[in-house]
């Protein structure tokens, strides 16, 4: 992060993460008055069977309810009563057509699919451009980005991870994880990308949602 990034104030564990991603994932918190604006859910992955988590219908359907699960998420939290959540930036930006920037439809590709050990912070384009144009729109510099939400099966929880402790739900009960990026658009750098699980869940759980929301929002709120 460059000398004009946003100062860090605290770090803290990310916990278990899906197999494959990285033990040393961490979860920055943001110095108490920094505005973040958190943007729309971009990708989710069906559970091993096919369906949606949550019980959700369709991918659209699982977008618009995490992001409505973050919406009051944030406004549950004192200290997030000046972020700006997923709903806000899609009607703030459908109010600007002239804007061109689909919220829903960024390219995230680069910052989800890239090997830990490859991973460069520097932003590219044409991410790059549309993360700035969105900040100038919502007057903010710092924006978390939800690039892709999946389901992890229990037997799929690492050593750290946590799980039911009755063996009779270990096998039902796994637990959702989104795959975030903390973004300085000024900078034009990745302050993190990492794993963020929410609490054990049976896939299908309508609860599955506002819980992973609330991991997210509490994990990232000073």
């Amino acid at each position: 992060m460059t000398a004009g990034a946003v100062a860090l104030v605290a770090v803290a564990a990310a916990g278990a993460a899906p197999a494959g991603a990285s033990a040393q994932d961490r979860v920055p918190s943001l110095a108490v008055g920094v505005p973040v604006t958190v943007l729309p859910l971009q990708d989710a992955r069906p559970v091993p069977s096919g369906a949606w988590p949550g019980g959700s219908t369709s991918l659209q359907d699982l977008v618009d309810a995490f992001d409505a699960e973050v919406d009051f998420a944030l406004s549950e939290h004192r200290s997030t009563a000046e972020w700006t959540g997923p709903g806000t930036v899609v009607k703030r930006v459908r109010r600007n057509p002239l804007l061109k920037v689909d919220p829903e439809r960024l390219a995230y590709e680069g910052l989800d699919g890239s090997e830990d050990q490859k991973f460069k912070s520097v932003i590219y384009e044409p991410l790059h451009s549309q993360l700035r144009s969105l900040s100038a729109l919502l007057d903010t510099r710092v924006v978390a980005l939800p690039l892709r939400l999946i389901y992890v099966p229990a037997d799929s929880l690492g050593s750290g991870g946590e799980a039911p402790s009755d063996r009779s739900d270990r096998a039902r009960m796994g637990h959702a994880a989104v795959r975030m990026a903390l973004i300085d658009t000024r900078a034009g750098q990745v302050m993190w990308r990492g794993w963020i699980p929410g609490p054990p869940s049976r896939a299908e759980a309508p609860g599955l949602l506002a819980g992973l929301a609330g991991r997210l929002v509490g994990w990232l709120s000073p």
